[in-house]
């Protein structure tokens, strides 16, 4: 008994530091929460099961009580910890499931390297719909609504769509679909802002405005070039199209990153909108001014996650 106590003693500590470092990255998204809820949850029943073992070694305990904790309590702990653990690989599976099957991955044999953009995109303020959504007895449906006008906006401008998860969306402007890559995802960017103000204004005909978000529907997002290569893999005897960095890249990982500067930059504005981070030497390559948005700057030094410093210029996503 005391070695599976130190086991389940350790298995919690697992999920409150994972939690924890889940918790620092500073990013939100509603399946982020979730898994941070989940994962607490987990722990405390397990370090719930140590102490229900050990109710019995107290004397002083009502044996009433230690009747009902030592059977029907670890019984119910182990048949949460299972819903639990059920509700989390529901989430996996749902996760990859919702990786579309790009053009890239019907091609034999598949590429060695995709070259383009990687744009990264959240929905803010996704509580608001999370919970709305939830009231009217339709749950996730209007998460579901935001993200398929973001899809929409992709589409239109020939990228495409790698991922969706909760309340965010990952695409990818191959170089090779456009004149200029780069362009065409900031087209994409100002078209997604169109999109969820023409939503805002119909959730407002409905009568829904007051649980929304007060400044409407936007979005954070991040850019960054690179390459990255289309892969297959099996998923509980699922054969499911995914994608990965090449040899030497970190183009996924620079773009979560630099998504995470925007909270920075949305703090020193006196209102809410929907910002874009790029690497500095990527704002350099866009020669076309937009009409559509407007630059808040070309170059300024920020400080990320463990110290690492980062060049970026920002975007303020435009909406005529």
């Amino acid at each position: 008994r005391h070695a599976s106590n130190v086991c389940m003693g350790l298995g919690g500590l697992a999920c409150y530091l994972q939690a924890y470092y889940l918790s620092t990255r500073r990013v939100e998204g509603l399946f982020l929460r979730k898994r941070i809820m989940r994962l607490l949850l987990f722990g405390s029943g397990l370090i719930g099961l140590i102490a229900m073992s050990r109710i019995n070694t107290y004397s002083a305990v009502p044996s009433v009580i230690q009747v009902l904790f030592s059977r029907s309590g670890p019984l119910f702990l182990l048949l949460s910890l299972g819903l639990i653990a059920l509700s989390e690989y529901h989430n996996e599976h749902s996760l990859a499931k919702s990786m579309p099957v790009s053009k890239f991955h019907l091609l034999n044999p598949l590429p060695a390297a995709v070259k383009g953009v990687i744009l990264n995109v959240d929905l803010k303020g996704s509580e608001h719909l999370s919970r709305l959504s939830a009231r009217l007895g339709h749950s996730g449906d209007l998460m579901e609504t935001c993200l398929s006008h973001l899809w929409t906006a992709v589409s239109e401008h020939d990228g495409l769509v790698m991922q969706t998860e909760g309340d965010s969306l990952r695409a990818l402007f191959a170089d090779g679909d456009h004149n200029n890559s780069l362009i065409a995802a900031f087209e994409a960017l100002d078209a997604m802002k169109r999109n969820l103000t023409k939503l805002s204004k119909r959730f407002a005909s409905q009568g829904l405005a007051a649980s929304l978000p007060r400044e409407g529907l936007n979005f954070r997002a991040s850019l960054a070039a690179g390459e990255i290569r289309p892969i297959w893999q099996d998923y509980g005897g699922v054969r499911l199209a995914s994608w990965t960095e090449t040899s030497g890249t970190n183009v996924f990982t620079d773009a979560a990153r630099l998504l995470e500067l925007e909270r920075q930059i949305q703090s020193e504005m006196n209102s809410p909108a929907s910002i874009v981070i790029t690497p500095a030497e990527l704002r350099a390559r866009f020669t076309v001014g937009s009409s559509q948005g407007v630059w808040l700057f070309d170059r300024r030094s920020f400080v990320g996650k463990h110290g690492a410093a980062y060049e970026v210029a920002a975007y303020r996503v435009g909406e005529k």
